[in-house]
C-alpha cells in the first residue's frame, strides 16, 4: 500500500487543497471506458463514457450543486445571461449543457425556449433525465450530439457556451456554424479558458494539459476576438473573469458535504473519485495562478 493510501481519504484532500503537493504519491492509471452496471442506469441510462461515471456524476454535483459539474452560482448565472434579454419568445442553443443546470435555469427564470446539445452521452442522458424530472423537458431539452459534427439548421435568437470551448479542436467550424445558426443580430455569449497570449505555457500550465480529459485545445483571447470580428460579430464584452471563477471553485471545494463523505466512507470508488476530481480542480486552480491561462466571458451580436 502507498503512502497516499494510507492517508485517510478526507485528510488527503483538504491537503491537496490547501497546498500540499501529492501527486508524486500517486499513480496515475488511464481509465478505460465506463459502462454503467444495472444498479447505475437510472442516472446513466448505461450508455458509454470516456471521463464521466455515476460516481464522477454524484461527486461533482455534491460540490457544485444540483445540475452542475463546474462552479457557478445562480447570481453568475444570472449575470452572464443578462445581456441577451431572454423572454418567453426568445430560442436558445446551449452547447455542451453538462447536466444542464445552466439550460434550465434559462428556461424557468429567464422564460426562453432552450435546446441543450451534450458531446458526452452519460452528461446527455442524464441531462435529460433532471430536464424531466424538473417537468421542463419541452422548454430544456438536451440531446447527445458530437461538437465536432455540428450543422446548421434551425436558427436561434442566442447561442450560449460555458467553459466548453476548449474541448473543441476545430474552433473554425464551430465560429462557421454558430454565425449560420444565429438569427439577425443574435446574442453569442459564452465563457472559456483562455491563453493570456500566444507564449510558451508555463510548467503547471502544461500539466494540466497533459492531464486533463478530455483534452483541452486552447485558444488565446486574441484568437478569439479575431475570429469574431473576421466573421462580422460586434464584440461588446471581453471580460476576465478567472478570480470570480477561482473563488467558485475554492468555495465548492472547501467543505466537501457531510452527505458525500458518508457515501465516500461506504464506497471505495465515490471516495477515490473524491481525490481525483479535487486534484483535477486543482491543477485548474493551478493554471489559473500562473496568469498564463485566465477565464473569459465574451459577448457579442451577429452580423
Amino acid at each position: 500500500m502507498t503512502a497516499l493510501q494510507n492517508l485517510n481519504w478526507k485528510m488527503k484532500v483538504r491537503a491537496w487543497w490547501e497546498g500540499y503537493d501529492l501527486s508524486g504519491l500517486q499513480q496515475k492509471q488511464k481509465k478505460p471506458l465506463i459502462q454503467a452496471s444495472e444498479q447505475e442506469q437510472d442516472d446513466t441510462g448505461g450508455k458509454i463514457s470516456p471521463f464521466w461515471s455515476r460516481e464522477r456524476i454524484k461527486v461533482n454535483e455534491a460540490v457544485f450543486g444540483e445540475g452542475h459539474v463546474t462552479p457557478t452560482t445562480p447570481d453568475h448565472i444570472a449575470a452572464l445571461i443578462k445581456p441577451m434579454g431572454l423572454d418567453n419568445e426568445k430560442t436558445v442553443l446551449d452547447i455542451g449543457t453538462g447536466l444542464g443546470g445552466v439550460t434550465r435555469y434559462m428556461g424557468r427564470e429567464g422564460g426562453a425556449w432552450v435546446e441543450g446539445v451534450e458531446d458526452d452521452p452519460v452528461l446527455a442522458y442524464a441531462g435529460m433525465l433532471r430536464s424531466r424530472k424538473a417537468g421542463i423537458e419541452k422548454k430544456a431539452p438536451i440531446s447527445p450530439h458530437e461538437f465536432d459534427t455540428l450543422s446548421p439548421g434551425k436558427k436561434y435568437d442566442a447561442i450560449f457556451s460555458k467553459e466548453v470551448f476548449l474541448q473543441i479542436k476545430n474552433k473554425e467550424d464551430l465560429f462557421a456554424f454558430i454565425r449560420s445558426s444565429l438569427k439577425e443580430r443574435g446574442h453569442l455569449c459564452f465563457t472559456d479558458y483562455v491563453f493570456k497570449h500566444s507564449q510558451k505555457p508555463d510548467e503547471k500550465v502544461r500539466e494540466w494539459l497533459a492531464e486533463e480529459e478530455p483534452r483541452p485545445h486552447l485558444w488565446s483571447i486574441s484568437q478569439y476576438t479575431d475570429m469574431m470580428f473576421g466573421l462580422g460579430f460586434d464584440i461588446r464584452i471581453t471580460e476576465d473573469i478567472s478570480d470570480k471563477h477561482r473563488s467558485m471553485i475554492m468555495a465548492s471545494w472547501a467543505e466537501i458535504p457531510e452527505p458525500l463523505v458518508a457515501l465516500g466512507k461506504k464506497n471505495s470508488v465515490v471516495q477515490g473519485m473524491i481525490v481525483e476530481e479535487a486534484e483535477r480542480w486543482m491543477r485548474r486552480v493551478a493554471a489559473i495562478d500562473t496568469g498564463d491561462v485566465r477565464v473569459y466571458r465574451f459577448y457579442a451580436l451577429g452580423p
